[in-house]
């Protein structure tokens, strides 16, 4: 009877150890995966499409699309949802919890970190008290240590609250700077029935900063406009080399009170102390801004699409030359996908190919479900403007899921 008993509960304790690891298996399956539209995933060709998916405290998925297959590491470390999972990034991931997508940092041999420029808020009250703050976090390389520094600006704003500002933090020659362009209250101007926001007193200015006693030192500043010369910044900021570069839109008035919006890249060098302006000559329509940007070597290509196209959507990319300024090309892609909406969240140029990754909704989709974040994945022959692949990344959980492309070896 015992030799009965223990072969019973032998037989139901390894019934048991299986059924659980099969359900085990089961849930630890992944949900994400690939639905191929369009063409052959080979054409990824040396590039990644991943992704995190954060579940609960202490366990966050990555998912990594390749040419050739899906992998899942289910016990990945977290990372910001917004940025790749890139080793240097992973490395650094302590210092860069809080930095966005295409936020520039800044790099030398003896400390990386980022800073920006913001408004000083009262901690009991909430109260903007209109004064302006370089906010930076500098990790030392060598000790690995992280510091967070809170520097008083003095900035020519007037605390206005239609005032708007960017800022790329850049070391050079052992010291950190601030290059910031200012729209001090901009008005408003009629633009084809449409409205358009201009500033009179639209600035570049410059600050060296100072770690040790967080002080500052406003060292260049240029006007961008006047009463004759309306402008407005625009919403790309990045640094290359010794350089920062920002987009801005400026307004020629035409007839009848309406305006015609063209693009500047306005370029300031550490080493001359000086801006140079480059007009950026796109093609782009129904547009008060370029969307995104990305940089291959020397090369920054500029990106934007057509809002307005609800049968598919006009991509349009402008490449420039950053040491000569050369245009290299000038471009408008069809996505002629009529079942579905996209707009373009990513984008990346490399091996003469685009790489684009699109939010949107198709007719298969469960868009009735708040939990449902569908996105795209295209690559685009540069050449021909011929789409190689078109991809749906679908993903059963986690809305707010970040997408990004990334080179295979990183």
């Amino acid at each position: 009877m015992n030799k009965r008993l223990s072969k019973t509960v032998l037989v139901l304790t390894i019934g048991l150890i299986a059924t659980t690891s099969i359900y085990l298996g089961i849930s630890n399956k992944s949900n994400q995966k690939i639905v191929d539209i369009k063409g052959n995933r080979q054409a990824l060709e040396g590039m990644n499409i991943v992704y995190q998916e954060p579940e609960g405290m202490y366990k966050t998925k990555l998912v990594k699309i390749s040419k050739d297959n899906l992998e899942i590491d289910n016990y990945a470390k977290e990372l910001p949802p917004s940025l790749p999972s890139t080793t240097e990034n992973i490395k650094n991931r302590d210092l860069l919890k809080n930095v966005n997508y295409q936020q520039p940092t800044y790099e030398d041999d003896k400390s990386k970190g980022y800073g920006f420029l913001n408004e000083n808020y009262d901690d009991y009250s909430s109260v903007v008290q209109h004064q302006y703050m370089a906010y930076v976090k500098d990790k030392n390389l060598q000790t690995d240590k992280i510091t967070s520094y809170k520097i008083p600006i003095k900035a020519p704003i007037k605390g206005d609250s239609d005032t708007s500002y960017n800022s790329v933090a850049i070391k050079y020659q052992g010291n950190l700077y601030l290059v910031v362009s200012i729209d001090m209250q901009p008005n408003y101007f009629s633009k084809e029935e449409e409205q358009i926001s201009a500033s009179k007193e639209c600035l570049i200015n410059v600050y060296k900063l100072n770690l040790e006693n967080e002080s500052s030192e406003q060292v260049f500043s240029q006007k961008m406009s006047n009463k004759e010369k309306l402008a407005s910044r625009g919403n790309i900021a990045f640094s290359h080399k010794d350089k920062v570069y920002m987009t801005m839109n400026r307004y020629n008035e035409l007839e009848n009170k309406k305006y015609e919006t063209k693009y500047d890249l306005v370029e300031y060098d550490l080493k001359t102390n000086k801006i140079n302006i480059t007009e950026i000559p796109t093609s782009i329509k129904n547009q008060s801004s370029l969307d995104d940007y990305c940089i291959d070597g020397n090369k920054v290509s500029f990106m934007s699409y057509d809002h307005d196209k609800k049968e598919g959507t006009d991509i349009y990319k402008l490449t420039m030359d950053l040491d000569t300024k050369k245009i290299l090309s000038n471009d408008t892609l069809k996505n002629e996908q009529s079942s579905f909406i996209n707009n373009v969240a990513k984008v990346k140029v490399a091996n003469n190919k685009i790489y684009l990754i699109t939010r949107g909704f198709s007719d298969d989709d469960k868009i009735n479900s708040p939990r449902v974040s569908t996105q795209y994945v295209h690559v685009i022959d540069e050449k021909t403007k011929e789409t190689l692949y078109t991809g749906k990344v679908y993903e059963e959980v986690g809305y707010g899921v970040d997408v990004n492309i990334v080179k295979e070896e990183i």
